[in-house]
């Protein structure tokens, strides 16, 4: 047995320990008849998609359709992954905070915003869209050849934001057109 059949299979054994402590169906055959209890939790729902993913995987191997298989495995390693964090962290399903994005630091160790210490809240408690067009119209009235792009440069230093803030804050609006 491979490397990734013995994980596919002790990862699907672990999700099926989930659904059977909680009294649904184990088995992929089971999950799928008419009438089986639906998953009530988000813990659930990662398990049966992991127990889905690994008899996929299964089946595209049996066909011989490695690409196809690749894609099964990284499906059930995502959801194995995801799945795993939730049993070992029950609260961050109450909290709403289970997104990709949190689960991606978890594992890789970041827990803080990619940005620095400019985040999106303290951007926006100190600038408003009316201020930034102002600035906008001031600079272009100041270097009327500059692109909006520059322009955007400027007034994000002035403001101490970043360009993409000011581009969200002020939508589309661009005098130059």
């Amino acid at each position: 047995m491979a490397g990734w059949e013995e994980a596919a299979a002790r990862y699907q054994s672990e999700a099926q320990a989930v659904l059977a402590e909680r009294g649904l169906p184990t088995t992929w055959a089971e999950l799928r008849e008419p009438g089986a209890r639906q998953p009530a939790d988000r813990l659930e729902g990662l398990a049966v998609q992991v127990v889905a993913a690994a008899e996929l995987l299964a089946q595209e191997v049996e066909r011989g359709r490695v690409g196809r298989a690749l894609d099964r495995h990284h499906d059930l390693l995502a959801a194995h992954e995801e799945m795993d964090i939730l049993a070992h962290h029950p609260e961050m399903e109450e909290t709403a905070v289970t997104t990709r994005r949190l689960h991606r630091n978890l594992r890789t160790g970041i827990l803080r915003n990619q940005g620095g210490d400019r985040g999106r809240a303290s951007q926006s408690a100190n600038v408003t869209s009316a201020q930034l067009k102002a600035a906008i119209d001031k600079e272009i009235k100041k270097n009327p050849r500059h692109k909006i792009t520059a322009v955007r440069d400027t007034v994000a230093e002035q403001f101490g934001i970043s360009r993409r803030w000011v581009t969200e804050k002020t939508g589309s609006y661009n005098p130059l057109k």
